[in-house]
């Protein structure tokens, strides 16, 4: 008997609630339903955090059982940081603008510290330069691809204008940073690319067939009215109620045509 009662003393008492986080219910089932814990939530609504899993250790600690968020990593292990980063800084251009063009939201994304970012690109407008350069690319492509085809020179003129703004209205984003950027706002625009990115300007020149200077004239005053017709309808500063088909047509034809028409007088230098 006595020793029944001395075993009976030394039963486990169960712990109070909220003392212990997971404390067992009872003998043999370790993370079985567990007690509450002080970081269970309270209140009307509230829900009781699932049990950790059975296969965990009963000596686990609280921070081994709070869920850590996923990284938001999502480069390919096999894609070179630089391509990564330019694509994520693409991605961002394309789907929200210049103004989302963030150097710790592009680190986030590609799963790099921001730091990192300055060892491909040596500022911020290094790596806008770089997207610079590719719409330039791809708008000399257009350009240079329909100067080539059949018919008199207004012909071309007409077709490469329209390529022109198939461009700048396909490609808002691109064309915003390419042609309507403060530039006192940015590092000086590199010589070398400046010149590639003037080769589809020159284009509008080249087809008038005129002396260089004349030439160059005639071809900013039809860049002139293309660019003026993309950022005002990129800006959607054109009133609603016009055809905006006709609006493009007939402003590209009347640019064109300009582009061969005599100017006022002391400034027609054929």
């Amino acid at each position: 008997m006595e020793a029944v009662e001395f075993a009976t003393h030394l039963a486990p008492v169960k712990a109070p609630p909220a003392t212990r986080l997971g404390a067992p219910s009872g003998a043999g089932a370790p993370f079985g339903d567990a007690t509450p814990s002080l970081l269970a939530p309270r209140g009307p609504g509230a829900r009781t955090p699932p049990a950790p899993p059975r296969s965990l250790s009963r000596h686990a600690t609280t921070e081994s059982l709070i869920q850590m968020p996923p990284s938001r990593q999502t480069r390919d292990p096999a894609t070179p940081l630089r391509e990564a980063i330019l694509q994520e800084a693409r991605a961002l251009l394309e789907s929200e603008g210049y103004a989302a063009l963030s150097t710790r939201r592009i680190a986030s994304a590609v799963g790099c510290t921001a730091t990192s970012i300055y060892l491909h690109f040596k500022s911020k407008d290094s790596l806008i330069y770089a997207l610079i350069d590719e719409g330039f690319d791809e708008l000399n492509r257009r350009v240079l691809e329909v100067s080539r085809g059949e018919g008199d020179a207004l012909h071309l003129l007409r077709d490469v204008a329209g390529a022109y703004v198939t461009f700048g209205l396909e490609r808002p984003e691109y064309y915003e940073i390419m042609f309507m950027l403060r530039a006192e706002q940015m590092e000086r625009y590199p010589v070398d690319a400046y010149r590639r990115a003037r080769r589809s300007l020159e284009v509008f020149a080249e087809l008038t067939a005129l002396p260089a200077e004349e030439a160059a004239r005639r071809g900013a005053i039809v860049w002139s009215t293309l660019h003026g017709l993309v950022s005002l309808l990129i800006a959607q500063r054109i009133d609603i109620s016009l055809d905006r088909a006709a609006l493009i047509e007939d402003s590209i034809h009347s640019a064109c045509l300009g582009a061969f028409a005599a100017l006022p007088s002391g400034a027609n230098r054929t």
